[in-house]
């Protein structure tokens, strides 16, 4: 298959690549760093400039083109102005959808995130859960699902959204700074620490991608794709320490914990520094977000193959591999 991938730079994106390109498909990889050619020295991938939010860049490069990953978007980060998140992940997506639809392409598969649905009140959630997002990067995730749907409804476009959780493993910095400070013992554990979070492998969340171009009854269909099971917030920092060989995160009281963070939010934007600890890092750690994957499973054929400490264990190899840690 002629297949072509946004976000192919990206971590998810890169490690798709990577298994895509074992087999006999043609890759063309949307970037706007012309730098991005270095990242691949296949003779299967090739590397075209273009950027998603300049519909006048994308004209001619989706002519033959069977299915399209859609994966490119912007982590959540602290001073990034919300019309970023809008173009990329909004207008990008829908200049995307628009030149998808004019060739025909046979399947859209898009990588959206399970944060669409916020914090979980009653975890586990599932796809019938509704729409709560709780930040920019969230609500223009949902923003774009909403499209993209609405493209598949109105124009017959063959879509499957896939919405994973807390993606991890090598080849990520996203979540380095977490093994960092529980290396150094500088990672606090927020009240008691039950709090439920779903961690996915990269292997498992790609797995979930390739199980898109298996199917063809899922159309306009949307799967939550997380680990083989959700663990609490002590488990997480403990699983860590351990494949680490450090010493396990403290706890402290929430209400000290967020006084502290406004303390350091404070001081962060006097002094021109990233605090190591604000709300929405306090909040990420003592909210719920664990989900139901029965879905994926019966519909997708998906089949975690890596327990959290498997991932952990794999992901700490990496880093120090890497000097990171």
């Amino acid at each position: 298959m002629n297949i072509l991938v946004t976000g192919g730079t990206g971590f998810i994106g890169r490690s798709l690549i990577k298994q895509l390109s074992k087999n006999s498909h043609k890759i063309k990889v949307l970037s706007r760093n012309k730098e991005a050619a270095r990242l691949w020295d296949k003779p299967k991938v090739e590397v075209l400039a273009a950027d998603i939010t300049r519909p006048e860049s994308l004209k001619g490069l989706f002519s033959g083109i069977d299915v399209i990953y859609h994966l490119a978007g912007k982590l959540g980060e602290a001073g990034v102005p919300d019309q970023v998140y809008r173009q990329l992940h909004y207008e990008g997506t829908r200049n995307v959808l628009e030149v998808a639809h004019k060739v025909g392409v046979k399947r859209f598969i898009h990588c959206s995130s399970a944060g669409v649905q916020g914090p979980i009140t009653n975890p586990p959630a599932d796809e019938r859960s509704p729409y709560a997002p709780s930040n920019i990067y969230e609500q223009t995730k949902a923003e774009a699902e909403k499209l993209i749907l609405k493209y598949h409804k109105q124009h017959g476009l063959p879509v499957i959204i896939l919405r994973p959780e807390f993606v991890y493993g090598p080849g990520d910095t996203h979540v380095l700074g977490l093994f960092s400070a529980i290396k150094k013992g500088m990672f606090v554990i927020f009240g008691k620490g039950g709090s439920l979070l779903h961690p996915t492998y990269i292997d498992d969340a790609v797995q979930a991608l390739l199980r898109c171009l298996e199917v063809n009854d899922q159309w306009g269909e949307v799967f939550i794709i997380g680990g083989e099971k959700p663990v609490t917030v002590k488990e997480l920092a403990y699983t860590i320490a351990r494949a680490l060989e450090v010493k396990k995160p403290f706890s402290v009281p929430y209400w000290l914990g967020y006084s502290g963070a406004v303390v350091l939010e404070v001081l962060g934007k006097c002094l021109g520094f990233e605090p190591p600890l604000n709300r929405s890092r306090l909040k990420f750690f003592t909210e719920n977000r664990a989900f139901d994957i029965k879905k994926a499973r019966a519909k997708l054929g998906y089949k975690p193959q890596f327990s959290f400490e498997q991932g952990v264990r794999l992901t700490v190899a990496w880093y120090k591999k890497q000097g990171y840690l």
